[in-house]
């Protein structure tokens, strides 16, 4: 009984992450101008040079949220997704979720 209660618990705040997840980039615009508006990349540097960038910051900050002692798994979730999008749009959020999930594959001995 306890055991499908947590399940349940896990459940809804994943789902609550998620609408949050879906807001935010929302929220964000209208709150803050967009950062591609008021830090304009270098006229050398690539889009995919730029995305490699964001993705190695979040990548750096992601695997700090994994080693932190003091979260349980729900923080821990609600964490990872405040962090995907504060480095990515919602429209990347499903590929960086593919990503992390093969790298998580590939960190794991056979």
């Amino acid at each position: 009984m306890i055991g499908r209660l947590r399940w349940i618990i896990m459940v809804l705040i994943f789902l609550g992450v998620a609408l949050l997840v879906q807001l935010e980039p929302d929220r964000r615009q209208s709150v803050q101008p967009r950062a591609e508006a008021t830090e304009r990349p270098v006229a050398s540097e690539s889009e995919p040079a730029a995305w490699q960038r964001r993705l190695d910051a979040y990548q750096l900050e992601l695997d700090a949220t994994l080693r932190d002692p003091n979260l349980d798994p729900p923080a821990r979730a609600i964490a990872i997704e405040r962090l995907r999008a504060r480095h990515f749009e919602a429209a990347e959020i499903p590929r960086v979720r593919e990503l992390d999930r093969t790298r998580r594959h590939e960190k794991t001995p056979p």
